[in-house]
């Protein structure tokens, strides 16, 4: 037992002699000394990660913004022409119109889910550019199946009905109507969900790419990447929107121009537009090889200025992301906190369509304009903003700047009832917005009280 200890202690003096005394650039021990988890970037300018910051300028930055740009455009096109078709042209009701608008951002409350795929099983070694090449073919197939769909006839076959009282209407006017025209909405409803589902697959990604260039930039300069992406997909959003506000304002969609695309028109040409993105998706990127497996105006232009504060809003709100992302896990923790912002607002109009079938704000009701209806939807509108500043309450528990983040993350512990409740109260959220919009598609459901229920027979 004496030799034993002896030699134990022996040992322990060696070890600790050729610890203090070794060469970290010998070969030998280079070799065998315990890896770090992670490899440690330099932080004297406060990267978070090694490698060359990103040059605004430079040919794989295009190519990712050319990635937002048609994201961006996408987002303004798809849901922009939801209004014009389904209730200008088709005449469906308001709670079909509000089904519908969630519908296609729905996808967006998936992106966790796409994240995680992204980061655990790559395509020929790569982890991003396969996935925004398959999300663009996706997308870009469903456009141009959207632009090979017949549409019916308008419900109004007299485009000069939808500015005349209905007490006013001629006999012939009457017949032209097409009573079927609104029961058709779902036909052209679930493949702009499809078509979100292929462009989100892109973005989710590029998300991924942006959280990896700008944890390689200085302290002072990090978001620099972000901002660059988000004002680009901000801008390209507004343009979509004016798009649709210029030539989905035709008569046949209740507008006043005497011009206009028909919805087959518009799906091609966006199609078209967005097809060069598959090559840009492959050659323009650079990825190193993952080592595992009342007035209109009112309508049309307030969205269209709307986008530039939501845009900052949320330009800002990922900044929080690129602090907290760990190598490896970027695109799965970046989809878990955007998917769970993008996930109020579907949730969110699934239940105002609860509460708005106890006022009187249906499709007829608006029509009529009484004194009733305005009381009801002011109502409506003050119970949605009062929302929204509630809101405002939690602002505080956000942290400051970068350094306090950094200092929540390491300090902040963990909670595994927490997590086990966000996740459950999250996943519920997804599944009642995604069936209870579905359901809100079809004749035979549409009706239901959990889907806002129909306008009273008058």
């Amino acid at each position: 037992m004496a030799d034993l200890n002896k030699h134990s202690i022996e040992m322990e003096r060696l070890s600790a002699i050729s610890s203090i005394h070794r060469n970290p650039k010998d070969s030998t021990y280079a070799n065998h000394n315990t890896p770090a988890k992670y490899a440690k970037p330099d932080m004297e300018n406060g990267a978070l990660r090694e490698g060359k910051p990103l040059k605004i300028m430079s040919i794989e930055c295009i190519g990712l913004l050319a990635q937002y740009a048609g994201v961006g455009f996408l987002a303004g096109i798809i849901p922009g022409v939801i209004y014009p078709v389904l209730q200008g042209y088709l005449n469906a009701e308001g709670t079909t119109v509000t089904s519908a608008t969630v519908l296609v951002q729905i996808p967006w409350c998936y992106k966790m889910f796409f994240g995680v795929i992204s980061d655990c099983f790559p395509i020929l070694g790569y982890r991003r550019r396969p996935y925004m090449v398959i999300g663009w073919l996706f997308c870009i197939t469903i456009l141009f199946v959207m632009a090979a769909m017949s549409i019916p006839d308008p419900y109004y076959g007299d485009a000069a009905m939808h500015t005349i009282d209905e007490e006013d209407w001629t006999d012939d006017q009457i017949d032209s109507i097409n009573e079927s025209a609104p029961n058709s909405a779902g036909k052209y409803v679930v493949p702009m969900m499809l078509a979100s589902f292929g462009y989100l697959l892109c973005e989710v990604a590029a998300d991924a790419m942006v959280v990896e260039y700008a944890q390689r930039e200085p302290l002072e300069q990090r978001g620099r990447v972000q901002t660059a992406v988000y004002v680009v997909k901000t801008s390209f959003t507004a343009i979509g929107a004016t798009v649709i506000a210029f030539f989905m304002n035709g008569e046949e969609y209740a507008g006043s121009f005497s011009f206009s695309l028909s919805f087959q028109e518009l799906m091609m040409i966006t199609g078209v537009i967005c097809a060069p993105l598959v090559l840009i998706s492959w050659f323009l990127l650079n990825e190193e090889l993952w080592d595992v497996v009342r007035n209109q105006w009112f309508w049309l232009g307030v969205p269209m200025i709307e986008y530039l504060p939501d845009g900052i809003r949320f330009m800002i709100a990922t900044y929080v992301v690129v602090e907290l992302a760990e190598p490896g896990h970027e695109g799965a923790l970046y989809g878990l906190l955007t998917a769970t912002t993008n996930l109020t607002t579907p949730f969110g109009r699934s239940m105002a369509k609860l509460v708005n079938a106890q006022f009187h704000v249906w499709l007829k009701d608006i029509q009529a304009d009484t004194t009733l209806v305005r009381r009801d939807v002011t109502i409506t509108i003050w119970i949605c903003y009062s929302m929204k500043l509630l809101s405002l309450a939690f602002l505080p528990l956000l942290p400051r700047q970068k350094a306090e983040t950094q200092e929540l993350k390491r300090t902040g512990g963990s909670s595994r009832t927490m997590g086990i409740i966000t996740v459950g109260y999250l996943a519920f959220a997804i599944v009642w917005a995604t069936l209870v919009n579905l359901l809100s598609m079809y004749e035979t459901t549409m009706c239901w009280k959990i889907t806002g229920g129909c306008a009273p027979k008058s």
